[in-house]
């Protein structure tokens, strides 16, 4: 979405049957059975026990690491030619539908307006016919890009067509522009986050070339429209100017990528001085101006907890730069602070009995005192599991402040009146994501924020604060056809019962008409980790699978966000066993509402979410499942935990704990780590989608699994054996994490991942 992309990167931190080819028949297929032997059992001890690992090699082995990707890619071919009349049909009608947005919405700031919009690249590339590793038979090729533009505001009433006020609008940064990208690099680089001086005349910006997540930054200058050749920052994670045009601050990262120093540049003399260090290996750095511009807040923490810095921005040039303590550092305690008018606000979960978020202020002339952290006064509750609803994040002005929340799974906008402390509630129709608009005017009268939902594009709404009503801009709706009808589809919220009595919320997504026959193809996805909400935004591959007659249900189990902080610590260090309890609770009670039948039922999940899936659906309760898709998915979760090497091992400690000091902790990882339980008995059909570039996930573990996986899992015998045991890997050469820069090829991906479970499920069953 172009105006999600927007605030995003401006400013802002945080049924009927598709296939009738004949399938072969198991016989006919040739059986790729492994040729690599295990280069003998790789031990070590801990806590006094020796653990075995007989792939261990793999890590270290390219030679092995490339046998396995060329069976697996020959594999992956032979399954995309059993599957190409069902991916065209799918594909057709997904591509068939396209973004109609050319321009986002311009939104104020200062004098300016700023918006971003679609722009062709000089070199075009033609689609390239590929090999089907991809998983599609054509690999699309973007020749578009988003350069991001502005225009003076008051154009707005002083001209009267737009395309006067075009005359009259400047590119402000234009990917092509950028001096250190070549055409090899350009195509492979997308705009992290920009930012814009006081008085909008600079702009600094960070790059992430490759798709790595290693960021590069830059300036220009706007008076000139001029980037500076010479002047680009290496290992940093953001940038935030001072007051006026001559101070940038950055923070900078290590050989880990883990940012922990802020630096200070004097523009004009180059010069540059520390102005902040966290040492502690686990914590991590961000900067942010407040919305008055008067202060930079500086954050450094975990997902755990975190302590918050404050920055005079005004100080003249020639003063230390010397930041003062506001939030100490305290277990278990989040907060996030801004400022506005005379008083800091700020949400946390300091003294708060259900654990979530409450909004609170500091007056400006108790900051600095001694006992100032027992002065903040209570502005707006936490809510929390009886008033069902939780505090997520903020937005403050000079005269409102406006609360998102989720409301019973349902998001909600909280508007409090600074001088009444009235309080309004905007309310959507349908679960799904609110995402805040750009909003950095302090003094305004106007929040604008965008609505998401399964079944709804895009809409975008602006509230007016003087007349206290919301009023929709503009709702984006794709080309192409048939058109997504929002009243042709419905969701249902389920409270599940788990096997201690708590309640897993869980909602389903499908088109009207469904029948409870236990016929319905359902894919069940789930997350459960790091406090983090299943995402219920648009995604056109689902929505086409509701119009095909697929079922669309996400288990929100323990370990993530959606009931607040107690939620995530109830699926977390030593009761992560609960997140693949609930995930179980959700799939049997999908079967006994008759919604579907463990032969049409499939699970999926992504990074943190694969360890969810792979355990739950393939080594605890295979019988529920027919078939399974792992995306990026953290699978070799002991050997990692065990490696404090890598970038996320330490941090990830926070989460599952650390098993090279605590024993109970190691016990209970090895039991859930899916590689570590692997077994000899039959699993459900298997896709596994593997990033060879993935900076957070390191593919070898993935390739470890898959080799374990091929060794043990046993041949076919409930379902029908389309060869190698039904498991699939696909390798995604150039992706990183978050898949590539070019959508259209993750498209592609999840298309064939919706194709692929159509063949598996009506080849052979019964029961559809």
């Amino acid at each position: 979405m172009m105006a999600l992309k927007l605030q995003q990167k401006l400013w802002r931190v945080g049924s009927r049957s598709l296939s009738t080819v004949t399938p072969q028949k198991s016989a006919d297929i040739p059986q790729l059975k492994s040729n690599l032997v295990s280069q003998g059992d790789k031990h070590t001890k801990y806590h006094g026990h020796y653990r075995f690992d007989s792939y261990n090699d793999i890590r270290h082995d390219k030679k092995w690491q490339q046998r396995i990707i060329k069976r697996e890619d020959e594999n992956l071919d032979r399954w995309v030619d059993l599957t190409r009349h069902s991916y065209d049909q799918w594909r057709k009608q997904v591509f068939g539908r396209g973004d109609p947005q050319i321009e986002s919405i311009p939104e104020k700031s200062g004098d300016y307006v700023y918006y971003l919009k679609q722009k062709e690249y000089t070199n075009k590339v033609p689609a390239q016919s590929t090999s089907t590793k991809s998983g599609a038979q054509q690999k699309p090729t973007n020749n578009t890009y988003e350069v991001y533009c502005r225009h003076k505001y008051e154009l707005i009433g002083k001209f009267q067509s737009q395309e006067q006020i075009q005359k009259e609008t400047e590119v402000i940064f234009d990917l092509e522009e950028v001096p250190f990208l070549n055409q090899r690099t350009l195509r492979k680089t997308i705009l992290d986050k920009m930012k814009i001086n006081d008085d909008h005349t600079m702009i600094a910006f960070t790059l992430d070339i490759g798709n790595t997540e290693k960021l590069t930054g830059g300036i220009k200058d706007l008076r000139s429209n001029h980037i500076y050749p010479n002047v680009r920052f290496q290992d940093i994670s953001q940038m935030e100017f001072g007051a006026g045009y001559e101070t940038l601050f950055y923070v900078e990262t290590n050989e880990l990528n883990r940012p922990y120093k802020v630096i200070k540049l004097n523009l004009k003399t180059m010069q540059e001085s520390t102005v902040f260090v966290d040492l502690d290996p686990t914590h991590y750095i961000d900067i942010q101006t407040s919305k008055d511009k008067r202060f930079m807040m500086i954050n450094s923490g975990t997902k755990e907890d975190n302590e918050v810095w404050v920055l005079d921005r005004h100080l003249p040039e020639d003063q230390p730069q010397v930041p003062k303590m506001i939030i100490p550092r305290r277990p278990g305690i989040k907060a996030h602070v801004d400022h506005l008018r005379d008083f800091f606000l700020m949400i946390s979960n300091y003294g708060v009995k259900s654990k979530n978020y409450k909004l609170t202020t500091l007056n400006d002339e108790d900051f600095g005192q001694e006992n100032h952290n027992e002065k903040w006064t209570d502005l707006l509750g936490s809510g929390g599991q009886e008033s069902g609803y939780i505090i997520n994040e903020f937005d403050a002005f000079k005269d409102f402040i406006a609360v998102y929340i989720k409301h019973q799974g349902r998001p909600e906008i909280l508007i409090m009146d600074l001088t009444t402390k009235e309080i309004k509630s905007l309310k959507m129709d349908d679960v799904g994501e609110i995402i805040p608009g750009l909003n950095q005017d302090y003094d305004t009268k106007h929040l604008r924020y965008q609505f998401s939902s399964p079944f709804v594009y895009q809409q975008v709404y602006q509230y007016d604060h003087t007349i206290k009503q919301k009023q929709l801009l503009k709702e984006y709706k794709l080309t192409g056809s048939p058109q997504i009808v929002r009243n042709e589809f419905d969701c249902k919220q389920f409270l599940v019962p788990s096997y201690d009595g708590e309640e897993v919320p869980m909602n389903i997504y499908f088109k009207k008409g469904m029948i409870l026959n236990r016929k319905n193809r359902t894919m069940l996805e789930g997350y459960g980790a790091y406090g983090i909400n299943v995402n219920q935004g648009f995604n056109i591959v689902h929505t086409t699978a509701m119009e095909k007659g697929w079922v669309i249900a996400q288990a929100m189990v323990r370990g993530g966000g959606e009931k607040g902080i107690y939620w995530h610590e109830q699926g977390k260090l030593h009761k992560k066993m609960n997140s693949f309890k609930d995930f179980q609770a959700c799939a049997e009670y999908l079967i006994m509402q008759r919604i579907t039948h463990p032969n049409l039922l499939a699970a999926k999940g992504s990074s943190a979410g694969g360890t969810l899936i792979a355990q739950a659906c393939m080594n605890m309760y295979p019988e529920l499942f027919r078939a399974c898709v792992l995306n990026v998915p953290f699978l070799d979760v002991l050997s990692s935990l065990l490696d404090d090497s890598l970038p996320l091992a330490l941090t990830d400690h926070l989460e599952f704990g650390n098993p090279i000091t605590d024993e109970k902790l190691y016990k209970l990882i090895n039991s859930y780590s899916p590689y570590e339980n692997l077994s000899n008995q039959e699993y459900p059909a298997t896709l596994l989608n593997i990033s060879l570039q993935d900076p957070r996930v390191p593919s070898w573990g993935s390739l470890k699994f898959v080799e374990k996986l091929r060794d043990l899992a046993k041949d076919p015998q409930k379902f029908p054996d389309f060869g190698m045991k039904n498991i699939v890997v696909r390798f995604n050469k150039e992706g990183g994490h978050f898949g590539t820069i070019d959508n259209d090829v993750n498209l592609a991906m999840e298309t064939f991942e919706f194709a692929w479970l159509d063949y598996i499920m009506f080849k052979k069953n019964n029961d559809i």
